[in-house]
């Protein structure tokens, strides 16, 4: 169960000698109106910083937005206002600024690029539950958990307004959104994999992981079907339509059983976690179920990088190219 405080910032129980932070993430995607967004709030209280990652798509449109500001402890700051309206189930997100078109940085969003960016953006959201919060807590214990720490997700809608530059649109879409805090060792990963989505009807909700830690590998899915849970062995993951790799996958099939989940791409980047040298792969997805139902969620590929690829990023992020 989630509590006010659990829907709260928990810096105060930082461990100095960890790596440790706290993450905020909200996204959505509007498929009539081929419209996404994604505000990721990474709070790093023992170096005294907070990373604010965003990416807005309206139509062909896109704009990223990277930026670091010193840390308040707030969800309050010159770009970016989060508000919790009810704790679980309703909140508030608002953001402005200029950003860059994601082509124009190496398709990866959070490295903050240098020049004068050329396309404002704006979004005022409301993003509403549809269905009570998965608390990580009655899947396995914070021993077991990789990478480790307090979490939860939730399934929802947004509505509202997105723009970029002249452009702004009304949206209405469903959307997902995930807290945590805890000490965070990605380096025990060699690649991970998360699949999680919520169905229109709001019957089902399915959390799925496949941690690969090079000698072994460990995983879970874990199923709520019309509010009764049932944990489950580690997914199948295949490939049916692109290539297994970044920005690869358009079309993936997991596999549970004998229950088999189709998820098509609709929107797809990077978000490279610098200190970590861990990349997180993100396609928001269109959900098949069983029965002809839908759904909406997120298929994640994570994986470590190298110096070379960080150097690639960060002349990207140094030098924009606009794409012709």
């Amino acid at each position: 169960m989630i509590t006010a405080a659990d829907e709260g910032l928990h810096l105060e129980d930082r461990d100095p000698a960890k790596n440790w932070m706290e993450n905020f993430c909200f996204f959505g995607f509007d498929e009539a109106a081929d419209a996404g967004f994604l505000i990721h709030m990474k709070n790093r209280p023992n170096e005294g910083i907070v990373e604010f990652r965003l990416a807005i798509k309206v139509g062909a449109q896109t704009s990223i937005y990277g930026v670091v500001h010193p840390i308040n402890g707030t969800f309050t700051y010159p770009d970016f206002q989060f508000r919790c309206i009810e704790p679980e189930r309703h909140w508030t997100l608002k953001g402005q600024g200029r950003g860059w078109p994601l082509e124009a940085v190496g398709k990866v969003i959070g490295i903050p690029a240098k020049g004068d960016a050329p396309l404002e953006f704006e979004l005022e959201l409301d993003w509403t539950a549809t269905i009570e919060a998965l608390d990580w807590k009655v899947i396995f214990d914070e021993s077991t958990s990789a990478p480790g720490g307090a979490h939860y997700d939730q399934g929802g809608r947004f509505a509202g307004t997105l723009r970029i530059g002249d452009n702004t649109i009304k949206v209405d879409g469903m959307g997902y959104r995930d807290h945590s805090w805890g000490p965070r060792n990605f380096l025990q990963m060699k690649y991970a994999r998360f699949i999680g989505f919520v169905s229109e009807d709001m019957k089902t909700y399915f959390d799925g992981h496949i941690l690969d830690h090079g000698d072994r590998k460990v995983g879970f899915s874990y199923t709520v079907e019309d509010g009764v849970g049932q944990l489950a062995a580690r997914p199948e993951y295949e490939v049916l339509e692109g290539e297994d790799w970044d920005y690869g996958y358009r079309k993936v099939a997991i596999t549970v059983g004998e229950t088999r989940y189709i998820a098509h791409t609709l929107w797809d980047f990077a978000m490279p976690l610098v200190p970590e040298r861990y990349l997180s792969n993100v396609a928001m997805a269109r959900i098949e179920l069983p029965g002809g139902r839908k759904g909406f969620g997120i298929v994640e590929r994570g994986r470590l990088f190298g110096e070379e690829e960080l150097a690639g990023w960060i002349a990207a992020a140094e030098n924009p190219q606009m794409p012709v």
